[in-house]
């Protein structure tokens, strides 16, 4: 598992963003003092996606105690809030919705079933660290939030059917 947060760690110290001022003058690259807000919000939502996605390859790979430290760490709580578009609190993206959406069902019913396939650790089910997540996403208020947009990609995904 070391070695899975250590690819992680690294691809995030990649990221970079060229940074350049309202005149166009190149800052150079980097995320320390960021004249251009742009530049600052996409890279600011790069890292919370890559994280996300670091996340969810633990959770792929992990074993009994690498889930419980997901959920020690909020893991279903930051995906509730990646599902949160009330009053601006997050990136509207639908794809970042459906993601997020995904996450949580697939955590959720791993802990719920626990896993046994070929190639990842297997572990019992934990019904506890079920019920830890669903309050953690109720905390986030994410339990309205998740209906609601569980409905509208419903509504979409309906749409996007019939062309």
């Amino acid at each position: 598992m070391q070695k899975l947060l250590n690819i992680c760690l690294r691809q995030l110290e990649r990221i970079s963003v060229k940074i350049t001022s309202k005149n166009g003058k190149s800052l150079g690259y980097g995320f320390i003092e960021m004249a251009d807000v742009e530049s600052a919000q996409r890279a600011h939502l790069q890292v919370r996606s890559k994280s996300r996605d670091c996340f969810y390859w633990v959770h792929l790979c992990g074993d009994a105690s690498d889930q419980s430290e997901l959920v020690s760490v909020g893991y279903v709580g930051m995906c509730a809030i990646t599902c949160s578009t009330a009053g601006g609190q997050s990136e509207e993206q639908d794809w970042e919705i459906y993601w997020g959406l995904f996450r949580i069902s697939q955590f959720l019913k791993k802990l719920h079933l626990g896993r046994n396939y070929a190639g990842q650790p297997s572990f019992q089910p934990l019904p506890v660290l079920v019920q830890r997540s669903q309050e953690q996403i109720e905390e986030e208020g994410g339990n309205e939030e998740v209906d609601s947009q569980q409905i509208n990609i419903e509504y979409c995904l309906r749409i996007w059917n019939t062309k």
